[in-house]
This record gives C-alpha cells, structure tokens and sequence, in this order.
C-alpha cells in the first residue's frame, strides 16, 4: 500500500496556509538561505504553484533523493540531532513533522539546539498531542494510551496497521520512534518564540512555534492577511 497516495492530498490542503505564514513571517524571497529539515522537494513545488518565490534551499535528510526531482536541491543526508552545518549557516530552517520522530525528549532538545544554531531563525511545525487524531497511524485516540498498549493497537487496531500490515516489531518500532509534543513541550523547546496553532474543526491540529525578525510584526500582519486571501 502506498501511503503517499492518502498523505499527499491532506498534506496539500493543510500545507497551504501553512506556506503562506512562513513566507510572510520569515521575510522569504529568492536570496534567503534555507534548510528544510527532513524535507524533500514537495513543499517547495507547492509553493511555486501558490506563486511564491523559490528561495536558496538545502534539503537535509535522513535518505538520499528517492527522484529525479530531488536533483534540483542541494540535498545533504544526515541527521537532525547532529546537523553537518556552521554555525548561523541559514537564514531561516524549516522544520515540518521531524520532531515528534525523534523518539525521546532528550533526542528533541538535541534537535532544538541544532536548529537554534545553524540558523538565524526558525519555523518548526509538529503535530499536536492534544488533537484528537494521530496522524501516523491514521487513527483517532490511540496516542492517549498507554505505550504498552499502543503498541498491541498498532499493529492490528489502526488505519495504519490494517493497510501496512506490519510485524509485531515493525509496529513497536513505529509506536515508540513516534513522541508527539504538545505546546508547553514546545515552550520547553524554543522559549522564546511565538506559538502559531493550525486548527482543524475548531481544534489546533499542529502547532508551529517560530522565531520572527525584529520590527516586522505590523508589515507581516497585512502580508499575512493578504497572502490568505490569495491563496487557491
């Protein structure tokens, strides 16, 4: 079963908006300097089909390029926990849904740290442990359990281990590599950032906490606001 074919709707519908505040908040153009953290080409040809401008991106992941595509970005394998990257490197990193699958809190502070120093500021996007629906098994309420009994559900009690249809060992490695955050452990994270949330039927599906450019808050609230309107 390909998942991708049930992810990329949702995430194109959902990523929209979420692309229009980055590029408002963060000051985007072509010239900005940016590392996409677990990223792949998906987000920027959503962008270009939105009419945003391309920046100066260098995709880091865990894989190599798995298409053609890939091969218009700079693409670095390595891990978000130990980024090959000086200091201050990017203008801006953007993260979407890396943290949550690093496993353990110890593991997302080490990721915090990276990305705090190799760029000058940050956009980082997870899904929110309060939501009701967890969005990697495709199930609602199953994360409010007990490790020990996700682990049992996984496999045979979810959306996602009725189409994978994984060994008892592949589900234990999904549940646990999977930590989700909620927004005071994203404070814990970043304390000094803003936190955006991204509702879904009145309740915050993600959370986005970010950093923005002293003295921009009046100019990107209209561009915002704008950017919405525009927006397919």
């Amino acid at each position: 079963m390909n998942l991708d074919r049930i992810y990329r709707p949702l995430l194109e519908h959902f990523r929209r908006s979420r692309i229009a505040r980055f590029y408002a908040e963060m000051s985007v153009n072509s010239a900005t300097q940016v590392l996409d953290i677990g990223g792949s080409p998906f987000v920027w040809d959503l962008a270009e089909k939105l009419g945003f401008p391309r920046p100066k991106v260098t995709i880091v992941n865990l894989l190599p390029p798995s298409s053609q595509r890939a091969a218009d970005f700079p693409w670095v394998v390595g891990n978000a926990v130990c980024l090959p990257f000086r200091n201050q490197s990017f203008d801006v990193a953007l993260s979407n849904s890396v943290v949550e699958h690093l496993g353990s809190w110890e593991m997302q502070k080490r990721f915090a740290s990276e990305v705090l120093r190799v760029s000058k500021r940050h956009f980082v996007q997870t899904p929110n442990q309060g939501f009701f629906f967890e969005p990697h098994l495709l199930t609602p309420f199953v994360h409010w359990l007990p490790l020990g009994w996700r682990c049992r559900v996984a496999r045979r009690g979810t959306v996602w281990g009725l189409l994978m249809n994984p060994s008892p060992e592949s589900a234990g490695r999904m549940v646990r590599g999977i930590r989700l955050l909620r927004q005071r452990d994203l404070k814990n994270l970043f304390p000094n950032d803003r936190l955006l949330l991204e509702r879904f039927l009145w309740m915050p599906k993600s959370l986005v906490t970010f950093d923005r450019p002293s003295g921009v808050a009046a100019r990107h609230t209209s561009a915002i606001s704008h950017l919405a309107r525009t927006l397919p």
